[in-house]
């Protein structure tokens, strides 16, 4: 009996969470979907937890007159999906079923644009411009920058 397994439609699909999933054939021994989908919620529920505890754990470090957690999570994760997308481009070092789970379980629950995007309206509304747009500034070069540092880091090793 032949499986059907999850992939991307093609190379340029490379979260695999673009428009289409394509079924195919394969006898590789990749996941079948729905352990695909077990893997994400496992990686994505463990991405949660580490977005939890390591943003409490900053705020207790810097206090929150700044949202100190969430830029810290975003930027791990900026350099995360460097590191492993740059690997997974590269070489066949994380086959599609890790790199799925950590990018779209795992890192996609670590890091979290509507936090941020909460946090800056909160700032905005009570006033607070300067260190609202300091936040937006610094999120988008930061993490656009961490992004940089995980690929070049990746095609170092």
């Amino acid at each position: 009996m032949q499986g059907n397994y999850l992939q991307p439609e093609s190379s340029s699909d490379i979260f695999g969470a673009s428009l289409g999933w394509s079924f195919q054939d394969t006898e590789s021994g990749e996941a079948s979907q729905m352990e695909q989908l077990v893997y994400i919620a496992l990686l994505g529920a463990l991405g949660c937890l580490c977005r939890y505890f390591l943003s409490g754990f900053v705020y207790q470090i810097f206090g929150s007159s700044f949202p100190y957690g969430t830029l810290a999570v975003n930027l791990i994760g900026a350099f995360l999906i460097g590191l492993v997308m740059e690997f997974s481009v590269r070489s066949a070092a994380i086959p599609p079923t890790l790199r799925f789970a950590i990018t779209i379980g795992f890192l996609g629950g670590l890091t979290t644009f509507s936090t941020f995007s909460f946090e800056t309206f909160r700032l905005l509304e009570d006033g607070a411009l300067l260190i609202a747009f300091t936040n937006v500034l610094v999120s988008v070069v930061a993490c656009l920058t961490c992004t940089w540092i995980g690929i070049m880091v990746a095609r170092a090793l």
